[in-house]
Parts: structure tokens; sequence; C-alpha cells
């Protein structure tokens, strides 16, 4: 597991898979790569089903760390993993998603808001927790809860870009979460997006 951990936090920015089909779940993992993205985030939903994963993992699994989102349901969580989630991302606090993560040994990382919510998302195990929407939150944030829980890490979501990734970086946040799928039309532009946001995340 924490080597897992270790791994994930060396990729420094997991770009989101908002997709419907395999094709254009396909097609956005190719323009984070390009950009040099090595997480992928696939959220998960009634129109983005489990066999993304499956899909992606054929053709990335050994370049790109590939993780499901939007996981609310312990069944969810354990369909991902087989389907080749490496990382879990909830927005829930059920303690079956952790414990089957656990059995697992696959990181799962709940979303955060309040300090009360980061105390409960650590003493259910986790070890990476994603705060959101980071950009409402601000970076002075991240530094009191690095301040507070210096053996976690932290993830930044919501609102986080090129701009200033590398303020939410510099104050504490182990990764950032992008999402660019409103730019796929333009790919240049994607791609330009990606590295930049990737250089300002590594530029701390």
């Amino acid at each position: 597991m924490k080597r897992k951990i270790e791994l994930l936090k060396t990729c420094r920015v997991i770009g989101v898979i908002d997709a419907a089909d395999e094709q254009q779940a396909l097609r956005l993992a190719q323009l984070y790569e390009s950009g040099g993205v090595m997480a992928l985030l696939v959220r998960l939903s009634k129109h983005a089903p489990v066999s993304l994963l499956s899909a992606l993992g054929e053709r990335y699994s050994s370049s790109m760390v590939i993780g499901a989102g939007n996981v609310t349901d312990a069944d969810t969580a354990f369909e991902a993993v087989e389907a080749g989630a490496r990382f879990i991302e909830t927005p829930s606090f059920d303690t079956a998603i952790f414990k089957t993560c656990g059995n697992l040994s696959v990181p799962a990382i709940p979303e955060a808001f309040s300090p009360g919510e980061v105390r409960r998302a650590l003493a259910l195990g986790a070890e990476i927790v994603e705060l959101y929407p980071a950009v409402s939150l601000g970076a002075d944030y991240f530094e009191l809860m690095k301040n507070d829980h210096p053996a976690a890490a932290f993830m930044a979501a919501g609102g986080v870009t090129e701009e200033n990734a590398a303020r939410f970086a510099g104050a504490g946040a182990d990764l950032i979460r992008a999402d660019f799928s409103r730019w796929a039309a333009d790919e240049a532009l994607f791609v330009r997006k990606v590295k930049a946001i990737l250089s300002a995340a590594q530029s701390v």
C-alpha cells in the first residue's frame, strides 16, 4: 500500500477522465499522456461504467496509474479494482469502502472539506485526503491542514488551474486533480494546459 501511495504522489497531477464511452475515454487519456500526466482518475457514473477502466488499462496500465472516482459503495469499489483501478476516490465516508480497499491493498482517497472531515478521513485509515473545493478553501487552508497532519498527503481538487496550481502545491498539496475535459475539442490547447499545470505542480 505504501509503495502505491508513494508512486501516486510522484505523479503530482491526476487527470480526470469524464467520458461516456471507451472512445472518448481513450482520447482523453492520450491527450493527458501527451501533456506528461502519469495518473488518471475515471469518474464513474451511470453514464460512465466500470468497463472504461478495463479499456484504459489495456492501453495504459504499464505507463499510467489509473484510478476510479466518484465511488459511493463497496461493491463498486471492488468492481473497479477488479477492472484495474489502482486507487479509489470517494465522496463517502462509508467504512465498507475503506475496508474493501484495505483488503485489496488499494488506497482509498476520501473527499473532505472541514477539519472535522479531514480528521474523520484519517481515522478511517486514509493516507491521502482530497480537499474540495480547493479554490474555495484557499491555499492557506492546505498549509494549515499540512501543519496539523504532517504525515498525511493532500490532493487539491476543484478550481485548480495552471494559474494557481503552484500556489496549492507550495502550500502543501501533494497532488493536483485536474479536469480539462471542456477543452478536449482543441487538442493543442488541452495539451498546453496539461503541460502548464504539471510544470506548476512540479515547480515547488
